[in-house]
């Protein structure tokens, strides 16, 4: 009973990894760069990506605990492109956000990635 037990969460263990290994080749395949400057920004910060494939994009900040702040692009874009959005630290409603710390997610197709920025 034990040994059934114990390869029964073995395959689990295993089958997590092998799975999240695989979310995070998807994750981190689908730009050739992606950053933010200046990070930390007080008033206004430049994001900057190349995609390496073409496809629907979309980029949006949001707090650390998921909430959206502010929806930036939803568009088509090219592979191989670069791409410069700002983002002028203000929410959807056009309210300046409180400094902290942020997730800006950019995604293209069925890929993300997501950068942290930190607002003064």
């Amino acid at each position: 009973m034990k040994m059934r037990y114990f390869l029964l969460c073995l395959f689990l263990v295993i089958t997590a990894v092998i799975f999240s290994g695989c979310n995070r080749a998807k994750v981190m395949d689908i730009v050739e760069d992606f950053y933010a400057y200046p990070n930390p920004f007080s008033n206004s910060v430049k994001f900057v990506y190349i995609p390496k494939n073409s496809g629907h994009a979309n980029l949006a900040v949001y707090t650390v605990e998921g909430g959206l702040v502010k929806n930036l692009i939803n568009q088509d874009i090219e592979a191989g492109k670069i791409y410069e959005v700002d983002w002028d630290g203000k929410n959807g409603d056009g309210n300046e956000v409180g400094g902290g710390m942020y997730l800006c997610k950019l995604t293209i197709g069925d890929g993300e990635k997501s950068i942290k920025i930190l607002k003064n």
